[in-house]
């Protein structure tokens, strides 16, 4: 992780100091360097870098970035348990990614949003019926999408899900 860090800081660099600045580029370099902070726990430096890739994805047009960033923002206040703030932000970020039906990102935020409730099912003590239902549509944008990885991530959802309604057959496939 550390060498992934450096690697998108000296992009990143390279980016800001060209001439004219690539916005697009700085954006895809923030959020290479936020998820390796949500990856590492670093959550507060998470936010700092996905705000920063947020602000230059808008000022470059830059739909694909400005949803990771927004996304990593939610994992960022998922991770720092500041769940109200989490949920705006994959809201927010599923709605821009539903409005050019870009599927990978929807089941990328969806998985999130699933995760997002399955944390506070446990620690309210309640089912975890509303993250299946979130990662049960992640599943099926992954599909259509062909992303084997989110389709694998929403199905591990779905089963622990699953466990946390204490119906564990309905994690099965």
């Amino acid at each position: 992780m550390r060498q992934a860090a450096e690697d998108y800081r000296r992009a990143y660099r390279i980016c800001r100091f060209s001439c004219p600045p690539m916005r697009d580029e700085l954006a895809a370099n923030l959020a290479g360097l936020s998820t390796v902070s949500v990856e590492t726990y670093r959550f507060k430096h998470a936010l700092r870098f996905a705000r920063c890739g947020l602000h230059q994805s808008r000022r470059a047009h830059d739909l694909r970035h400005e949803i990771a960033s927004e996304r990593l923002i939610g994992a960022a206040h998922r991770g720092l348990g500041n769940y109200d703030d989490a949920r705006e932000h994959l809201e927010r970020a599923n709605e821009l990614a539903k409005q050019e039906d870009l599927l990978v990102e929807m089941a990328q935020v969806l998985i999130l949003l699933g995760w997002l409730d399955y944390d506070l099912a446990l620690l309210k003590m309640f089912g975890g019926g509303k993250a299946k239902a979130y990662f049960v549509q992640a599943t099926a944008q992954a599909r259509r999408a062909g992303d084997t990885y989110c389709m694998l991530e929403a199905n591990a959802g779905i089963g622990w899900a699953a466990l946390a309604t204490g119906q564990p057959k309905e994690g099965l496939w």
